[in-house]
Formats: structure tokens, C-alpha cells, sequence
């Protein structure tokens, strides 16, 4: 039974496996391209250069350099949208695999509730660390 779903779903899992390997080079891919095209002309955050206080997005780009350095916790440190958000990802993957191996499971909320949570908590973030300059 389970080889006979494996073989029909043959592309399926062929796409999985190289899912990972696929992101990652496109990942190391942009960041080169972004390190020596486009950071020499990067603009400082105009919201910080206006009001001294840093947006929600400030040490983002950071971040994600130190997740391409396998830093987890100094992108965290950076700015926690991006370590949170390959961690959904990386479920949202694990997902994928149950659905090609015929196992209905959602592992992420898809109510709206919960992504307003998410917003919410982001939006709090952000003004915490203005107020205590974490």
C-alpha cells in the first residue's frame, strides 16, 4: 500500500528532495548578488533616519545574512522575522511531505486569527525594542 502511493507520487517527492538544496543555492545565490551589487547602494532606513527609533523591519537584512552563516542566533538577535520565518517555512515543507505521503495534517493555523496573533506580536516587538533598545 505505501510503496504503491509512493510510486504514484514519484515527481512529487522527487520535487521535496530537491526542495531544500533548490532554496539554498538560490539563497547563497541572492545574497552574493546583493553583497556586491546592490549593499555598497543601499540607503539608510528612512524611518530610522527620521524619527532615531527603528522600524519593524531594521536588522532584517542582517538577519538574513546571518541565517546564510548558519547563525541562528545572531539573525534572531538581528531581527526575529527572519529565523521565524524559515521556521515556518521549514514546517510548511514538513506539510508538504505528509500531503505527498497521503497523510492530512496541518501542522500551520490558516485562520485568520492566528496570523493576526503573528502581526500583533511582530508590531510588539517592534515597538519593545524601541522602548528598551534591545
Amino acid at each position: 500500500m505505501k510503496i504503491q502511493l509512493i510510486r504514484e507520487n514519484k515527481k512529487t517527492i522527487l520535487f521535496l528532495c530537491l526542495l531544500p538544496f533548490l532554496a539554498a543555492a538560490g539563497l547563497l545565490t541572492v545574497k552574493n548578488l546583493y553583497m556586491q551589487y546592490a549593499a555598497p547602494h543601499m540607503p539608510p532606513c528612512f524611518f530610522r533616519v527620521m524619527t532615531g527609533y527603528r522600524c519593524i523591519s531594521c536588522g532584517l537584512t542582517h538577519s538574513v545574512l546571518a541565517i546564510c552563516r548558519l547563525q541562528f542566533a545572531e539573525a534572531f538577535r538581528q531581527n526575529p522575522i527572519a529565523p521565524l520565518g524559515l521556521l515556518l517555512a521549514l514546517v510548511y515543507y514538513l506539510e508538504l511531505w505528509l500531503k505527498a505521503l497521503h497523510i492530512q495534517k496541518t501542522l500551520i493555523p490558516r485562520k485568520n486569527a492566528f496570523w493576526l496573533g503573528v502581526l500583533s506580536a511582530l508590531v510588539g516587538y517592534a515597538v519593545l525594542r524601541n522602548l528598551i533598545n534591545i
